[in-house]
């Protein structure tokens, strides 16, 4: 049996990494990842996979309530993703 939730995740940040490849400038050295969501999970690994990005950030609902609540933001090292900050 097949997830097809996960499997159109992990197709759209694929196809998203692959376009990229091609239409991001080449010297690019910094991804921003805009959402929170599914598809957002599997962005980065795609992103990294194509291209030698040197930081990544993250901006999602939950960034900009703690940002907000001027809470702390968590650096996630399994996505190496840090939350980006506004302002």
């Amino acid at each position: 049996m097949m997830n097809a939730t996960e499997l159109t995740a992990r197709r759209t940040a694929c196809t998203s990494a692959l376009a990229a490849s091609f239409l991001a400038r080449k010297d690019a050295e910094n991804l921003l990842v805009v959402g929170g969501g599914k598809v957002a999970q599997h962005l980065v690994q795609a992103h990294f996979t194509v291209r030698k990005f040197k930081k990544s950030k993250r901006l999602d609902a939950e960034s900009i309530y703690l940002i907000k609540k001027n809470i702390e933001l968590p650096t996630s090292p399994k996505t190496q993703i840090t939350p980006i900050i506004i302002g």
